[in-house]
């Protein structure tokens, strides 16, 4: 066990890869996507936030991140699975111009990301102590 000795956070390298079940605890299915994206494509948080629709490319399996971090641009990976969640996803909830808009239109805020893994961490009974500045990474191991 690794523990930080400014933060005494618990650091993630000691989280297995048996969390998988924080993408089922998900409440509802854009949380899914939400959660299942962040892990299966290796987005970050803020490049998450920022996906448009144009940005989902179902015929080449692919997901155009636009000025990720760095300000880059890179094409990551669209698994079979989150593409049929996320063609659920959008006959539910019909977004506009972003892949996650918020309840008055306009992109998702990361405050809402947080809060969607925070709830379904609890819900997986996950008991690591996760900070926002770490769920880009913890998503990466639980699968």
């Amino acid at each position: 066990m690794y523990v930080n000795s400014t933060s005494g956070y618990i650091l993630l390298s000691i989280l297995s890869n048996g969390h998988s079940s924080i993408i089922q605890a998900a409440n509802n299915i854009k949380y899914k996507c939400v959660v299942s994206l962040l892990n299966s494509a290796g987005l970050k948080r803020g490049e998450l936030i920022n996906l448009k629709l144009s940005d989902i490319d179902s015929e080449r399996m692919v997901i155009n991140v636009i000025q990720g971090k760095g300000n880059k641009d890179r094409l990551t990976i669209l698994s079979t699975s989150v593409l049929k969640d996320l063609k659920i996803y959008f006959k539910e909830w019909n977004p506009q111009i972003y892949l996650f808009e918020g309840m008055r239109g306009g992109k998702y805020s990361l405050q809402s990301v947080n809060q969607i893994i925070k709830k379904a961490a609890k819900k997986a009974k996950i008991k690591k102590i996760l900070q926002p500045i770490c769920y880009d990474i913890f998503l990466q191991y639980i699968y």
